[in-house]
This record gives C-alpha cells, structure tokens and sequence, in this order.
C-alpha cells in the first residue's frame, strides 16, 4: 500500500473536486469560529490601544508598560487566528486534488491536540509530492486521503475536507 500503488482513476474523487476550474467557496462552521474570534481580538486589541493612548499622560504610558503590550498580544492573537485563511482559500478555488498515502502521524501539543500527518502523493506531472498538515481526524499510516494542492508549487498542500472552506458542485 505504498506510494506506487497510488491511482489517477477518478472514479472515487468527491464530486466536488471535479471539473470546473473556479469553485463555490463557503466559510465552514469552524471557519466563521476562526473569523469571528479573530476579528473579536483584534478589534478588541485596536480598541484597547486607542482607549490607553487617549489616556496616555506623555512621560509614561498609565500601568507601564503591561498597557501597551497587552493590546499588542490581543491583535497579535487575533492576526494568528487567521494564519491559515489564504492558503486555504486559494487551495479551495484553485486547487488540484490528488490521492495520498498517509506516511506517519505524530501528536503536537497537549493529549487532545491536532495530529500533524505527512503524506505522500503524485501531482499531475507524475512527481513524488511530500506534504504535512495538522488534522483534527484520526487517521492511521498507510491510509489514503484526498488533497488540493497548488499545481504552482505542490508543497503547498492540505487534506480534503479543508479545515475553514466547504466546497460546493
């Protein structure tokens, strides 16, 4: 069940990975999550800043320095929540799916924490691809799974169903 054994059939790929180049895009319920806390902080973060500077006396900021630096790590927090959007974006509209073998999994951070998992697969020129991603599913080695993967730069990849989009016919 290695990497050779790997089909270009098409027999088995999502409905929704077929045909058209362009693809109906839409925020997935943990999508809006991210979105919608992202934008939470970082509004809560800007509004934090302009609330201290108005009442920043010139000398030093009121409470040191902790004034300034906290609404900078609440944007700062925020922003991160939204790291992954681009790429799942254009991965969801321009992407290329493909079969991959799933080759190891590995547990990153406390016990209930994603599961990063490395796969390999073939993109459309017939050439190896290597990629990882963090996956909330369980999945064993040895398994296959779907991807998107940019045809621009195949090491930019991810699992279907992709963690903030859904994909529509």
């Amino acid at each position: 069940m290695g990497l050779g054994t790997l089909s270009n059939e098409m027999n088995d790929v999502p409905a929704e990975l077929i045909g058209a180049k362009r693809r109906k895009v839409h925020l997935t319920r943990t999508g809006w999550t991210y979105a919608l806390a992202g934008s939470f902080f970082v509004l809560l973060g800007v509004a934090g800043a302009i609330y201290i500077m108005q009442k920043t006396v010139p000398e030093a900021p009121p409470g040191g320095w902790w004034s300034i630096i906290y609404p900078l790590a609440v944007v700062i927090f925020g922003v991160l929540l939204f790291r992954r959007f681009p790429l799942q974006h254009r991965l969801a509209n321009e992407g290329v799916a493909a079969r991959a073998c799933i080759t190891e999994r590995e547990w990153k951070g406390p016990s209930r924490g994603p599961i990063m998992v490395d796969y390999t697969f073939r993109n459309v020129n017939d050439e190896v691809g290597i990629g990882s991603c963090p996956s909330e599913y369980p999945r064993k080695a040895g398994s296959f799974v779907w991807i998107l993967y940019l045809s621009s730069d195949p090491r930019r990849s991810a699992i279907y169903p992709l963690e903030f989009f859904r994909l529509d016919q």
